[in-house]
């Protein structure tokens, strides 16, 4: 999941999308939402059932300082009431996008909105990096889904347009929602041992190109230690290296 969140980041971020990472608590309502249990704020009592809903929020923000040229994706968790005490759990792509095309310029200087077929080409793009090597396609949806985006015969997400809280002078805002994997919501592991799914990776799709190494390597992953209280930070390092 995180070489596939990867891909799709690269993907997104070079059509000139922003990516987002806001809190996953929304106001929600019980039939069709989790309830957290001991929520920071009432008025944000639930879990997304949908990252546009998140999404939303942040464009609305934008809105409320006269932005209105929003780009915006997130890869993260959604949540739906499971069979067992514990929400089912899955990885979601999500994107909202609303605005002009394309900056002003002295040939156009009232660039046209983005429409349904620009979220429709963004969803094409990122279904297509997301199931690489297996057959895309968009369908017209009905009620909110403009069109749905299948994967063979599977049903893996829409493109909607999205009702924000927004002035009478911003354009319409539409949101993509692509269901990538799912989560297994395991027990705590025994001492010594952990929970991860060891699974193929999936293919890149493509000829790989050459990358130069960077000169100063980002840091893709932290590593949280727990050790008993004599143990020192020496101690921890030595074993490392």
């Amino acid at each position: 999941m995180w070489a596939l969140a990867d891909r799709l980041r690269q993907a997104l971020v070079g059509l000139g999308m922003f990516e987002a990472r806001p809190m996953p608590f929304v106001r929600g309502v019980d039939a069709s939402h989790v309830r957290v249990g001991n929520p920071l704020s009432e008025d944000e009592a639930f879990l997304r059932a949908e990252l546009c809903e998140t999404l939303g929020r942040r464009a609305e923000h934008n809105l409320a300082h006269r932005v209105g040229d929003v780009r915006l994706f997130e890869i993260g968790s959604v949540f739906a009431r499971g069979e067992g005490a514990m929400p089912s759990e899955h990885l979601n792509l999500g994107v909202l996008l609303m605005g002009r095309r394309h900056p002003p310029h002295f040939s156009e200087p009232q660039p046209p909105f983005v429409d349904e077929w620009d979220a429709k080409a963004v969803a094409e793009v990122a279904a297509r990096v997301a199931f690489p090597g297996q057959p895309v396609s968009l369908v017209g949806g009905s009620g909110s889904a403009l069109w749905i985006i299948r994967v063979g015969e599977k049903e893996v997400g829409h493109v909607s347009r999205l009702a924000l809280d927004a002035p009478v002078w911003a354009g319409p805002a539409f949101g993509v929602e692509i269901t990538l994997a799912v989560i297994a919501t395991a027990a705590e592991a025994p001492p010594g041992q952990h929970n991860y799914m060891v699974g193929a990776a999936p293919g890149a799709g493509g000829v790989p190109k050459y990358k130069p190494l960077p000169t100063m390597p980002a840091a893709e992953f932290d590593l949280a230690l727990l050790v008993p209280k004599p143990v020192t930070v020496a101690d921890v390092e030595r074993v490392i290296r």
